[in-house]
């Protein structure tokens, strides 16, 4: 996907986004489709992934705020390549996303 011009026309974060929220699609419908075709029936593996789907979004209840702050963060306060000092930590932006990554 990186070698197509299907995000060239979307800023740099957008395209990013845009590129990690297709590929994880992707997986799902793989995943989903290699279990079909094993055999498995089709209504436990949709209940299982709903579980699963409730208890992720139980567990990550308290960052939801987090989520939506990343969200607002790709409307662009910053711009990757910025200085920035936030509450006293200072540093480059290299990549804007939803989630903190260490």
């Amino acid at each position: 996907m990186k070698k197509t011009n299907l995000f060239t026309k979307l800023d740099q974060i957008a395209g990013s986004f845009a590129r990690n929220v297709i590929v994880t699609v992707l997986y799902i419908v793989l995943i989903i489709s290699v279990v079909s075709i094993l055999g498995v029936p089709m209504a436990s593996t949709i209940t299982v992934l709903a579980s699963g789907a409730m208890a992720v979004s139980l567990a990550l209840q308290g960052s939801l705020g987090n989520v939506a702050a990343g969200f607002m963060l790709l409307f662009r306060p910053f711009n990757v390549g910025d200085y920035t000092c936030l509450d006293g930590n200072e540093g480059t932006v290299k990549e804007i996303g939803i989630f903190i990554q260490f």
